[in-house]
């Protein structure tokens, strides 16, 4: 606060605005995060369940491209459940006025990005798997590159529209805040 404007604790404010966020503990957390989570690790068992019998040698699920997949999958799913519970506790700004209509566009704003990027890395979790099972498996090579080439194409394409749907939400946001702000 002070290297944005030194005389912050004076009466007379020195240098220009300073954003204030509202402080008050809100429900962020979309309510079915658990069962989510729970049914994408349940996915992600089955698929290995269901592979391991057509694995034609286990011992090969040691070796580096197998477990380099099997690894992305599973760091996929560990740091996307972080990611989520990060993204549902963001801040809101605090406007002078109208701040009931400001908290519930942020909540919903807050809920749907948590689900995007939720489905967007367990998508990523759930292809990486399907890559490396379909390799351990020994299946034909174009084949593996043809499901790595559409699923990427498909992760990539939710990231885009995640992220153009995140900016022009958050512009929605930032004109309600600035349309309420007493000056």
């Amino acid at each position: 606060l002070q290297a944005k404007d030194p005389g912050w604790m004076s009466m007379a404010k020195t240098q220009g605005y300073i954003r204030i966020a509202n402080l008050e503990a809100r429900d962020t957390r979309p309510r079915a995060m658990w069962t989510l989570w729970s049914a994408a690790i349940l996915v992600w068992i089955a698929l290995i369940a269901i592979a391991t019998p057509f694995i034609p040698d286990l011992l090969d699920v040691l070796k580096f491209p197998y477990v380099f997949f099997v690894g992305l999958s599973l760091l996929f799913l560990s740091f996307g459940f972080l990611i989520c519970r990060l993204l549902a506790v963001e801040p809101e700004p605090y406007a002078e006025q109208n701040t009931d209509l400001l908290a519930r566009k942020y909540l919903y704003f807050r809920r749907s990005r948590t689900l995007l990027v939720y489905s967007l890395l367990v998508s990523a979790a759930i292809f990486s798997e399907i890559v490396a099972l379909m390799l351990l498996m020994q299946l034909s090579g174009s084949l593996v590159a043809w499901v790595g080439a559409l699923g990427g194409m498909a992760i990539g394409t939710l990231g885009g529209g995640l992220g153009i749907w995140s900016s022009f939400k958050r512009a929605e946001l930032n004109r309600i805040f600035l349309e309420n702000m007493v000056t």
